[in-house]
């Protein structure tokens, strides 16, 4: 089922991508720029475009062969998903790519050509600075928020006495991050003034445009791997976690923040970049502005729409450029990698997660540890237990079903509601309660047979 659910998305994505970044809205564009109609059937044009479709095809039949390991790591359903959200996110980040190279292509051959539109306007440095003005770096007083996230893996490791290690380890990784960043931060702050002009309002915008793209930048790494931390801390000490898991995340975590730190020294150098542009000339801006960073979203601070007809596919998309577009953006995209991760993280629990039977000796209480589906009932519960080699059947209400483990609430046939426990071929044991049956063995025959002893012990009492 997983793979079946694994291959339509990925067909899904693929269609996408390849339709929804050539699909031209507006007549007169042409892989986001807009063009007078006479320019439409330019040599040169034409060869751009046919160009660009050419390597996004490749692009996407690339993609499809890389996107076919996933189907032999079915048995670890917790690897075939981080894989497959992994290659979504590459496809898009390609796709994305190869539209800028192109449409960067075609911007310089209309700027050489002088193919402005009516609307086109005048920038000046006046208009950047004007802009810039306001912005200035965050508060240090923000790095407050990490830090104190970087403290529950200590509280969680006083609390938990089994991982403490774990917890511990996490938490100086966490704190370090936290400490790093806030020093980080200090240096940004801390950085020379830079004279770019004789235009002192340039100079400022200059500097304090990289002070604040740098300083939320800190910031942003710095909380994003304490709340990361945080909560892989927490599924440790309540459900006992794998260190498999806890490497994977803590490896997830540095790409993320490396990622954000990379974005954001770009962000900085790009405004930078615009108010050099602005100092040494005047440059023209159309309706194509907004678009320099790809088809997924539009970036255009001298436009104070929100919500914008997308250049390449169909609909609307959001400006980012605008206080309720960053918002928006930045607020689903941390949705999302919260959903993501909690999705992975549980996956990961239950894939090297340790699935155990034990008995607690002074109430006669058998207790099944298991990621998620944990257990515990009396042996005087118990009506009958019984061995087998026929394999369970049936209907899975809530649980996971792999080739290497059936774990979770399942309808099998001829019994009726059940929990599973699988975790190793033939033999299996069959315990009747009053309402319900548990399928259990262990890893190997042996540890099968003494779960099996042990339980017709407690029965026989």
């Amino acid at each position: 089922m997983i793979g079946w659910i694994l291959g339509f998305t990925a067909a899904i994505v693929l269609v996408s991508v390849y339709f929804a970044s050539q699909a031209n809205p507006q007549p007169n564009v042409r892989i986001g720029v807009s063009l007078p109609h006479e320019a439409l059937n330019d040599i040169e044009v034409k060869k751009i475009t046919g160009d660009y479709r050419s390597a996004l095809r490749k692009a996407v039949l690339i993609a499809a062969v890389i996107g076919i390991p996933p189907f032999f790591l079915l048995s670890y359903v917790s690897l075939a998903m981080l894989f497959m959200f992994v290659w979504i996110g590459v496809v898009f980040y390609a796709a994305n790519r190869i539209f800028i190279v192109y449409h960067d292509k075609l911007i310089v051959l209309k700027q050489n050509n002088r193919w402005f539109a009516k609307n086109a306007r005048i920038i000046t440095v006046d208009t950047e600075v004007s802009r810039l003005k306001d912005t200035m770096p965050i508060s240090g007083r923000w790095f407050i928020i990490p830090v104190l996230l970087s403290l529950l893996p200590f509280l969680f490791a006083y609390l938990e006495r089994d991982n403490n290690l774990i917890l511990i380890t996490l938490g100086v990784v966490s704190l370090t991050t936290s400490l790093i960043s806030i020093w980080l931060y200090t240096l940004v702050r801390r950085e020379s003034t830079l004279s770019v002009s004789r235009d002192t309002r340039v100079n400022m915008a200059y500097n304090t445009s990289r002070k604040n793209t740098l300083s939320r930048g800190w910031f942003l790494f710095a909380f994003s791997e304490a709340i990361i931390l945080a909560v892989m801390s927490f599924l440790i000490m309540q459900y006992d976690v794998n260190v498999v898991p806890v490497i994977i995340a803590i490896l997830l975590t540095s790409v993320l923040g490396l990622i954000i730190i990379i974005t954001s020294y770009q962000k900085a150098s790009q405004t930078q970049q615009r108010l050099k542009n602005a100092e040494n000339d005047v440059f023209y801006v159309d309706d194509d502005s907004g678009w320099e960073n790809g088809f997924l979203f539009y970036n255009n601070p001298y436009d104070e729409r929100t919500m914008v007809e997308k250049r390449s596919g169909y609909g609307q998309t959001i400006n980012i450029a605008t206080k309720k577009g960053k918002a928006f953006i930045y607020g689903t995209f941390a949705f999302s990698a919260l959903v993501l991760i909690g999705v992975t993280g549980v996956l990961l629990w239950a894939d090297f997660g340790e699935i155990e039977m034990g008995i607690v000796s002074d109430n006669n209480r058998i207790v099944i540890q298991a990621p998620m589906y944990g257990y515990e009932f009396n042996a005087s519960e118990i009506i009958d237990v019984a061995i087998t080699n026929d394999p369970p059947r049936g209907i899975r209400t809530n649980g996971i079903a792999t080739d290497r483990y059936l774990l979770g609430n399942f309808n099998i046939n001829d019994y009726g509601k059940s929990k599973l426990y699988i975790v190793g071929d033939a033999p299996y044991i069959v315990v009747q309660l009053e309402d319900l049956y548990i399928f259990i063995n262990g890893k190997s025959e042996n540890q099968t047979l003494e779960y099996f002893n042990l339980l017709k012990g407690l029965q026989a009492h």
